[in-house]
């Protein structure tokens, strides 16, 4: 489906159903932006990626794309309590051009809209106030989406991603690897000089590099969804155990409190 301006003239009769968290089901990694690192951070796995020099943060969301998502259960509903931006306001996206002019998007053919039912975008072809409130959240988003990237050319600028390869045990001693995806690299982290040091604790750098590094730890937790989801589907159990070999981490946080607080950083 090909992203389309959001228009008064081509959208005037659309209307919004509620999310429906099963049309994501399949997708193994979900994205993530600067502000979600506190409520996400404690609960589940984070990560990076590379795609054409790109660097993406990420949300790992199975182990195993055979089986989807170990985080939307068969019901549709989440495992959690704080469910990521981009499944809360997909089909809708924000972007601005080189003058910093924002612009809403929209996946016209998502399930998600309809012409016959849910509350429409549009009355008398003004925005409806479902639709402000959209535009209102899209455009913080999009401030928010700019100060992520700005962090991941950082991390990238001075090599700290590295290649992650978490390794899984299922029942039958099968070792499933996790491939494609990228961490902070602890000893790029502690040999970093004085002055990269600084440049990114002035850009804010550290609660993704510090979110991402102790959200490793999730893994277990992500195993113990899937498992818990096939258990009460018509699929055979998947039964893993992460394999801890090579992915020990010294990272004690002195608060273990629901939301991992930065500020003082």
């Amino acid at each position: 489906m090909a992203l389309v301006p959001l228009s008064k003239s081509n959208h005037s009769d659309l209307k919004i159903l509620p999310v429906n968290l099963k049309n994501f089901s399949e997708l193994p990694l979900i994205p993530v932006y600067f502000h979600e690192i506190n409520q996400l951070a404690c609960e589940y796995p984070l990560c990076f990626t590379l795609n054409d020099e790109t660097v993406d943060f990420r949300l790992i969301s199975t182990v195993s794309r055979e089986q989807g998502s170990a985080l939307i259960r068969q019901d549709g509903s989440w495992v959690g309590r704080y469910v990521p931006s981009y499944l809360r306001h997909y089909p809708f996206f924000a972007f601005s051009d080189k003058a910093e002019k924002s612009s809403i998007f929209v996946e016209d053919e998502s399930p998600r809209l309809s012409l016959t039912d849910g509350v429409p975008l549009f009355n008398n072809s003004e925005p409806t106030e479902i639709l402000d409130q959209i535009v209102d959240d899209l455009r913080n988003i999009l401030g928010f989406a700019k100060k992520t990237q700005i962090i991941l050319e950082a991390l990238k600028k001075f090599n700290l991603i590295t290649p992650w390869e978490p390794k899984i045990m299922t029942s039958s001693d099968q070792e499933i690897i996790i491939s494609g995806i990228y961490r902070i690299d602890e000893n790029a982290l502690n040999e970093l000089s004085s002055d990269a040091w600084n440049e990114l604790r002035e850009m804010n750098a550290f609660p993704m590099i510090y979110g991402q590094l102790f959200s490793t730890h999730n893994l277990t937790k992500l195993i113990m969804y899937q498992n818990m989801k096939l258990k009460y589907s018509a699929r055979e159990k998947l039964d893993v155990a992460l394999s801890t070999e090579g992915e020990n981490i010294n990272f004690d946080l002195a608060n273990q409190d629901d939301a991992l607080d930065f500020d003082n950083l």
